[in-house]
């Protein structure tokens, strides 16, 4: 077995070289987060209950920007904010920081529909202070579809209970012989209702020519008060004299005086009617005479030949 030579030092010295900028490169890869591993940094702190995906080394965007990556993840013993109990370290560049303003909050988000997660920050609203270096970014959860679809995981299965009920109902009818069940097994029903549809159309229609009737006898009775109120206003007819002419009018006053006047002497006791009215005595003797003339009367209807007497011969 032949023996293997010595390694030259010359050649060992580039080996361990080469490995290490292997080894730096592969570091680089995957701490740099696609910015340079050199450039100075912001670290800020975001408290999730799930990260669904998300480890050390995920990149940062900002507005659709890659500024940095996820530097650490850790589980807490005690939750720091209600639910929230996974710290998330993140580190941006320094010469972005500016834009991370309070009201910045940050998603996890998914490249694509099935890609890698990372983290994605909102720009708050433009302020002349950022958020420190260490400060606490609010984190919203999942952002893009996943967060809608997750978001729609209620919605759903409310739906499938509706669904559910849904067939209870459709089952029950389908084996009741209630009103509902009735009407959708009857085979005459259709036919009634297309007889209730052709009497609804013909009741239609005849309210049509009866709209149109009444319409016409409207414009005709708005015809014939026009004409009527030009008559009253030009003082024609009977209506319109009685409008226009004073004469009715003043006959009328003066039979309200004459009448005025008569009843005044009446009573004052003047004259028959005066007497009448008001002479109690002749009153008194009146009510006397028809009390003799009705027993007159009485004593003739029943005895007839007191008074009467007829001879033939």
């Amino acid at each position: 077995m032949k023996r293997a030579g010595k390694v030259k030092w010359g050649e060992l010295k580039v080996g361990i070289l080469i490995a290490i900028g292997i080894a730096f490169m592969l570091y680089a890869s995957f701490r740099g987060g696609g910015t340079s591993i050199f450039e100075a940094k912001n670290d800020y702190t975001l408290y999730c209950s799930d990260l669904d995906g998300l480890s050390v080394g995920s990149p940062v965007w900002l507005a659709g920007v890659e500024v940095g990556n996820v530097k650490s993840v850790k589980f807490l013993r005690e939750q720091v904010i209600e639910g929230k109990n996974i710290e998330v370290q993140i580190r941006v560049k320094e010469s972005i920081a500016y834009l991370i303003t309070p009201g910045t909050v940050a998603q996890l988000a998914t490249i694509g529909l099935l890609g890698d997660k990372y983290v994605r920050l909102v720009p708050g609203p433009s302020s002349p202070t950022s958020l420190e270096d260490g400060s606490v970014i609010p984190s919203e959860g999942m952002a893009g579809l996943q967060g809608a679809m997750r978001d729609l995981k209620p919605t759903i299965a409310r739906l499938n209970t509706l669904v559910e009920r849904f067939d209870n109902v459709l089952a029950t009818i389908d084996t009741s012989s209630g009103l509902i069940s009735t009407l959708l097994r009857d085979p005459e029903i259709p036919e009634r209702v297309s007889s209730l549809i052709e009497r609804t159309s013909q009741l239609v229609t005849t309210l049509d020519r009866s709209s149109s009737d009444l319409s016409s006898d409207i414009r005709t009775i708005k015809t014939d008060f026009h004409a009527l109120s030009e008559e009253l206003l030009s003082g024609q007819g009977t209506l319109g004299k009685l409008m226009t002419d004073p004469a009715p009018f003043e006959s009328l006053v003066s039979t309200a005086a004459r009448l005025d006047t008569i009843l005044a002497r009446i009573e004052d006791g003047e004259g028959t009617a005066g007497q009448l009215v008001n002479d109690q005595e002749l009153y008194d003797n009146i009510k006397d005479l028809m009390a003799r003339m009705n027993t007159l009367t009485k004593d003739i209807m029943d005895n007839p030949r007191k008074y009467f007497k007829f001879s033939v011969f």
